[in-house]
């Protein structure tokens, strides 16, 4: 599991370029790339700096999350290959924040397996949950 350097964006033209040629670099990385789009609504913070170590600190706790859940899933004898977690996320400004997680599928499992998109979405719900030290 690896950890990639992320791509935040500000939504002008040489972002958009930018996110191009990212997500190209990712699809040919990963034949079969999965991405989880979502938002996160950022609790109230001093200063954009907050913002932007609140959002790192998840990116890291998912990537535990995911690391974990690869692990687990080859000790129980299933494939589950080493991949990439790439991010895209607009510019972290209050109240809300979209992204993108673009992984390797195969590292879940099969495409539709019901088990492993469920998994994934609680892995981001409980690591936001995590680093925000809002309780469920």
């Amino acid at each position: 599991m690896n950890h990639h350097s992320p791509v935040p964006t500000a939504g002008n033209v040489a972002d958009a370029v930018n996110t191009r040629t990212f997500l190209q670099q990712a699809v040919d990385h990963y034949p079969r790339l999965a991405a989880f789009c979502f938002t996160l609504v950022l609790p109230y913070r001093e200063s954009m700096a907050d913002h932007r170590s609140l959002i790192l600190r998840f990116h890291t706790e998912v990537w535990q999350r995911i690391g974990e859940y690869s692990w687990e899933r080859q000790q129980a004898r299933r494939s589950s290959p080493p991949t990439l977690l790439c991010w895209v996320w607009e510019s972290a400004c209050a109240p809300a924040c979209k992204m993108v997680l673009l992984l390797n599928l195969d590292t879940l499992g099969k495409a539709h397996d019901e088990n492993a998109q469920q998994a994934i979405s609680e892995m981001l719900n409980d690591a936001w949950l995590t680093v925000t030290g809002v309780e469920r």
